[in-house]
């Protein structure tokens, strides 16, 4: 398991069965390897249960209704895969140049997802190069945010960037050169908001970078998973799982942590 996580918390999870419904503020959880929840449409459609099957809509197992569909449903390219990651199943995302934001996933805008406490975590991994490998997006009107892998100097590491307040300049994140993240190599991304509106970044449960966030952040959102904006920031690879929770502290974040590293526990 990855050193940054509590083995208090694996206990919990291994003795107690531990699930994200056990979060109180749980806005949003998709699970690639649960069958319910991923469709061949946007507006539902038919289950994809095949290896290869192409995925338009990834249901939200919160039970807030904030499920995840494909920008552009002209170009598919979301993929189910099996048995990549402990024997259970994966998203294939694949970067395509010149092709928009299809590759991404989005959740409509809502509260849940107001900034102040949002935090975050999924398990990913990247499978091919680029400048921006994005896991993560928030926007709120022409304001936005996101957490993301970078690639500098051929280091892929977790950063996070904030416009400010006049959505002018960047405020950044970006983790130092020894938080890599290795290509093919699957690894867990998260972030989280801490009272005071500062915004820090993890990557397998250590803290690798924070940043501030304007005070005038708050109010709806809309995420995307799989992409930024465009085909310069999507990702090549996978993601396992992704959970979106509202919370001030490191308690829930690290029984996150420990819930995908016991469930992949094959991973390492």
């Amino acid at each position: 398991m990855p050193r940054g996580v509590d083995p208090v918390d694996e206990a919990l999870i291994q003795g107690q069965l531990w699930t994200p419904r056990q979060l109180p503020t749980l806005v949003g959880w998709f699970d690639a390897d649960d069958p319910q929840t991923v469709y061949d449409s946007t507006t539902g459609g038919s289950l994809v249960t095949t290896q290869g099957g192409t995925v338009k809509r990834w249901e939200d197992k919160s039970g807030r209704g904030n499920h995840a569909t494909q920008s552009d449903n002209a170009a598919p390219k979301l993929q189910i895969t099996s048995g990549t990651l402990n024997d259970k199943r994966v998203l294939a995302f694949t970067r395509i140049a010149g092709q928009g934001t299809t590759m991404m996933l989005e959740i409509a805008s809502s509260a849940d997802f107001d900034p102040t406490l949002l935090s975050a975590c999924c398990l990913m991994r990247s499978s091919q190069t680029g400048n921006n490998v994005a896991v993560l997006g928030r926007w709120q009107g022409t304001e936005r945010s996101w957490a993301l892998l970078h690639r500098d100097n051929l280091n892929l590491r977790p950063a996070a960037f904030v416009r400010d307040s006049a959505n002018t300049v960047n405020i950044s994140a970006i983790s130092p050169a020894g938080s890599t993240v290795t290509d093919g190599k699957p690894r867990l991304i998260g972030m989280e908001t801490v009272s005071g509106g500062t915004l820090r970044l993890f990557l397998n449960g250590y803290e690798s970078a924070s940043t501030s966030q304007s005070s005038e952040r708050s109010g709806t959102s809309f995420i995307t998973i799989g992409a930024y904006s465009d085909d310069n920031t999507g990702l090549t690879g996978d993601i396992a799982e992704v959970l979106f929770w509202r919370t001030a502290g490191a308690e829930d974040r690290q029984k996150v942590e420990g819930y995908l590293t016991w469930k992949y526990r094959d991973w390492e």
